[in-house]
């Protein structure tokens, strides 16, 4: 593969022309689930519908097994 002097130069034009000196954007705010999406979570789940509960041990053995 030969990148020539022409390549170069467009690539660097277009990575100085997607800098920009504008706001960066908002960062979403962590909210906790709202009424619909807690209604659609249990219609999803059925009657096992009850909170996600991370195991870290058991994440923790998972991890061994498949290393």
């Amino acid at each position: 593969m030969q990148r020539l002097p022409e390549h170069r130069a467009a690539l660097e034009t277009a990575v100085l022309a997607a800098f920009t000196t504008a706001r960066p954007c908002d960062r979403k705010a962590n909210r906790p689930p709202g009424p619909e999406a807690l209604a659609e979570a249990a219609r999803l789940l059925g009657s096992d519908g009850r909170d996600v509960v991370v195991d870290l041990a058991a994440y923790a053995e998972l991890v061994e097994v498949t290393a």
